[in-house]
């Protein structure tokens, strides 16, 4: 991984046997499309399962969804946000956005075979942690000190 890429919020490759899959930064736009396909996720079960409830109880759940929308709930950081994050389907959704945006074709059928590969999934997982941590404050990343080397320090 470049760190020069990854301390520059670049979109990085990731190998998947034969295929080469760009992975996006965590950007404003991935975390909207998430945040999206929550709220589509949410509002489609209160739907599916209205006759399964009474009408009262029905118009409470909508009225819930509104109020959590309305929060900001659904967002990355708010609270649905988090605990998405926190199970397989969530953070599944969340690499195949990031994944489906750089690179072109990467379908939901190839999430599905990828996150089957038990092996490249958890390479994935470790690859885009490592990604998505920042360099340790103050420390300049390895690829820029070696190019830079001790002979353009600054004199004393």
């Amino acid at each position: 991984m470049s760190e020069v890429a990854k301390a520059l919020g670049l979109p990085l490759t990731f190998r998947w046997g034969d295929r080469a899959l760009t992975v996006a930064p965590l950007t404003f736009k991935v975390e909207a499309l998430f945040a999206y396909e929550l709220q589509r996720r949410v509002y489609q079960s209160i739907h599916l399962h209205r006759g399964a409830a009474d009408e009262g109880a029905h118009a409470q759940h909508v009225r819930q969804w509104n109020d959590d929308n309305a929060a900001g709930e659904f967002e990355y950081d708010g609270r649905v946000g988090k605990a998405a994050r926190e199970t397989a389907a969530g953070t599944r959704e969340l690499f195949f956005l990031r994944i489906s945006d750089k690179t072109p074709g990467f379908s939901r059928e190839d999430m599905a075979e990828l996150y089957a590969d038990i092996p490249a999934w958890n390479a994935l997982v470790s690859f885009i942690r490592d990604m998505d941590r920042p360099p340790p404050n103050g420390q300049t990343p390895p690829a820029r000190a070696e190019a830079e080397g001790p002979s353009r320090a600054p004199p004393t």
